[in-house]
């Protein structure tokens, strides 16, 4: 990736390089265990994530300053201001959790509402 690439900055967060991760950062800094594989995989299920999960992934910014500076990431320079909410979590439900899914597609989420959300963007 290039320096003057809009996703540097996400890779650098958590990153060295395309294969090693920062040694001071642990589990509760990525939105699940596959996004720990490689920034690729990180920007793919941060994205998810973001669409997805919305109220999910607020919820862990809101708990872990390296979250909320993915978080605000995505927020900011990829949908330039503008939060989804998607998800089917019981936010009382995701406080109670003890871990991170390894793959966050495998979270529920309302595809009437996204498809809705698809169809007005197309119209």
């Amino acid at each position: 990736v290039y320096s003057s690439d809009p996703s540097s900055f996400l890779y650098s967060v958590s990153w060295e390089d395309n294969s090693s991760l920062k040694s001071d950062l642990s589990n509760p800094d990525f939105i699940s265990g596959y996004a720990m594989t490689s920034p690729y995989e990180e920007f793919a299920e941060t994205y998810a994530a973001y669409v997805l999960h919305g109220p999910l992934f607020r919820f862990y910014a809101a708990h872990n300053s390296t979250l909320a500076k993915k978080y605000e990431y995505f927020k900011e320079v990829v949908f330039d201001g503008v939060e989804f909410d998607f998800a089917s979590e019981d936010l009382p439900g995701i406080r109670e959790a003890k871990s991170r899914t390894y793959d966050i597609t495998r979270l529920d989420y309302d595809l009437e509402l996204f498809l809705a959300l698809r169809e007005s963007v197309n119209s």
